[in-house]
C-alpha cells in the first residue's frame, strides 16, 4: 500500500509539472509572438 501511494503521489507530481511546463511555453509562445 505504501509503494502504492508513493507511485500515485509521483503520477500526481508529474501531471503538475507537465501543466506548468505547458503553462510556460504557452506564455513564452505568446511573447515570441509579440516580438515577431
Amino acid at each position: 500500500m505504501v509503494f502504492w501511494s508513493m507511485s500515485n503521489i509521483n503520477v500526481v507530481l508529474v501531471r503538475k509539472n507537465v501543466v506548468f511546463l505547458a503553462r510556460m511555453t504557452e506564455c513564452l509562445y505568446q511573447k515570441f509572438w509579440i516580438f515577431l
